[in-house]
């Protein structure tokens, strides 16, 4: 759906990349759910073709997560950087979108969350890389590893 969305689509023009670039891709899609769906749900989860969810597992792993961090941006994902996904709740989701319009926390680097670009991201076979430089790098908001 997101793929199909005009109006995020011209807010992430392809420019110089390829339609199968996964970080375009990625960020079209956390576009559209800023557009539909933010405010209606806490949590988010970009899941691989290869991963799987038990969602009681996933609201145990919330609730314990909201516990360490109460009211804070929080990017879980199961090991440093790799793996099946990550998840985002609201606050998260935010602080992608904001490093995603090239706004840094203070005292960190914008350009941390770079736009996708054929020699950048185009060759790329993944997008977890883009998502935690621009949660870590450019907004300061460190992934907590279960």
């Amino acid at each position: 759906i997101a793929a199909m969305d005009a109006e995020v689509a011209a807010i992430e023009p392809m420019a110089d990349s390829h339609p199968r670039d996964r970080w375009l891709r990625a960020r079209r899609m956390w576009r559209h759910i800023a557009k539909n769906d933010h405010q209606h749900y806490d949590w988010f989860v970009a899941v691989d073709d290869g991963g799987f969810i038990i969602p009681e597992n996933l609201m145990l792993l919330a609730e314990a997560a909201e516990q360490v961090k109460p009211s804070a941006p929080l990017y879980l994902v199961d090991q440093e950087g790799h793996g099946w996904g990550y998840i985002l709740n609201r606050k998260g989701v935010s602080e992608l979108l904001a490093a995603m319009d090239g706004s840094a926390a203070e005292g960190f680097d914008a350009s941390a969350c770079p736009v996708p670009s054929r020699t950048g991201s185009g060759r790329r076979v993944e997008e977890y890389s883009f998502v935690r430089s621009c949660l870590m790098d450019a907004r300061g908001v460190a992934p907590l590893v279960w």
